[in-house]
């Protein structure tokens, strides 16, 4: 498989207490990103397929579960003007009549990407996620938090960050996800690949605010 040109690794700590979260460690490959446990002989666990795309019925992420795009398709996301239309599930099976739930990641402001925010669950448990990006002089990524609460609730329950670990690759990074996100839901909830759907949707809007930052890169 064809891969970008390797880049020495920065150290990253976690930003959680010790034994509070756990880390998926991404490898940037070409229109592509590899989700690793930590570890330098760890397997992908799960497989993003990048497609840059005005096609209307192709889809710009699509996340597989294992080491390729011939895995099973557990979301995908859509990029639009603001944001990005997130599906957890595939698609495809719609017509088989399997369930697919839609939500919407935006950015709050027409010309900063800054901030993005989700809203997630059902009833009463619906809440509002909230990404803050840090950037380099450069504009480069280097680091984003998702936190509980809107927009203007900066101090919200920590859910994941992600953390750049090249200074070349903004697709090469570990992301820290609370304890909390793997027992959010309950086990009825939990789709193929082990993850449940509050695990898939963190995946799939932090990397696709990441690879929105990518493409604005190339421009």
């Amino acid at each position: 498989m064809e891969s970008e040109p390797s880049t020495p690794d920065l150290p990253v700590n976690s930003p959680f207490e010790k034994g509070s979260s756990y880390e998926l460690v991404s490898k940037g490959k070409l229109r592509a990103y590899e989700i690793h446990s930590p570890g330098p002989n760890s397997s992908p666990i799960y497989y993003i397929e990048s497609n840059e795309t005005l096609s209307k019925s192709k889809f710009d992420l699509l996340l597989h579960k294992g080491d390729s795009k011939n895995g099973v398709i557990l979301g995908v996301a859509k990029r639009h003007l603001r944001g990005f239309t997130i599906g957890l599930g595939d698609p495809a099976g719609e017509i088989e009549g399997k369930p697919i739930i839609w939500e919407k990641l935006e950015r709050p402001e027409k010309y900063s990407h800054k901030i993005y925010h989700f809203d997630f669950g059902k009833g009463e448990q619906r809440k509002t996620y909230t990404f803050r990006k840090s950037t380099g002089r450069t504009g480069r990524l280097k680091s984003m938090e998702l936190r509980i609460g809107g927009v203007d609730e900066e101090d919200g329950e920590l859910v994941a960050k992600w953390i750049g670990s090249s200074r070349w690759n903004m697709k090469n990074g570990s992301l820290f996800l609370a304890d909390t996100v793997k027992k959010e839901q309950d086990q009825s909830a939990v789709r193929e690949g082990h993850a449940n759907d509050l695990e898939i949707i963190v995946y799939l809007t932090t990397f696709a605010v990441i690879e929105s930052q990518v493409r604005r890169s190339k421009g």
